[in-house]
């Protein structure tokens, strides 16, 4: 079962997805990084921020990834093309395949949950099912999958995706869900919301 790299990247010196050359340079990026990987490599907006970005790339599995492509001449090439015009702030390994995330939505809501790390995750993916059950769900589709550790150093990270039309129709079910969940038992120690929109590279 293949996973996916989750990765937020901050733009510097005022930059935007939109810039030309940053379009050019990250179409590079994902030309080198599919050819490793045989997988989609995806970029996302942030819509509030467009000095974010974040990267949604399928790979084999983490051992793929951390232990082929990371050190590689292809990473490499690809870091001293980019490394003055983003800086990658985290990344995670999220044990979901990307053929299964609402990728055709035009707004693509990441929820980033980092829980105790002795939380049982299956009871607590039923505490927060129960808590927002009510809510409908967003009309192409949402899921949430735990995050593969790196190391033992890494927080245990829970992200939800889910695909909306727009970000006004996607804050509206979000901020629903934010209030269920407070009200429930599933309660993480840090919860953060991203709103974004595919860059279109192809």
């Amino acid at each position: 079962m293949a996973i996916i790299e989750l990765a937020h990247i901050s733009l510097k010196n005022g930059q935007k997805a939109t810039d030309s050359q940053l379009t050019t340079n990250l179409k590079e990026v994902k030309r080198v990084i599919e050819e490793y990987s045989k997988l989609q490599t995806l970029f996302y907006e942030q819509i509030d921020d467009p000095s974010v970005l974040f990267v949604v790339g399928g790979w084999e599995s983490k051992e793929r990834h951390q232990d082929g492509f990371t050190g590689s001449p292809e990473q490499n090439k690809i870091l001293s093309l980019v490394e003055n015009q983003m800086d990658i702030d985290w990344m995670h390994y999220v044990d979901v395949e990307q053929e299964h995330l609402p990728l055709v939505a035009p707004v693509l809501v990441i929820v980033k949950a980092v829980v105790g790390g002795d939380t049982h995750k299956l009871m607590f993916d039923q505490a927060f099912a129960a808590g927002t059950s009510s809510l409908g769900g967003a009309r192409y589709g949402a899921l949430a999958a735990w995050n593969i550790a790196k190391d033992d150093k890494e927080d245990v990270v829970r992200v939800h995706f889910s695909g909306w039309d727009s970000a006004v129709e996607a804050t509206e079910g979000i901020a629903n869900t934010i209030e269920h969940t407070k009200r429930g038992r599933a309660t993480p120690e840090e919860l953060t919301f991203f709103f974004t929109k595919r860059v279109e590279l192809d």
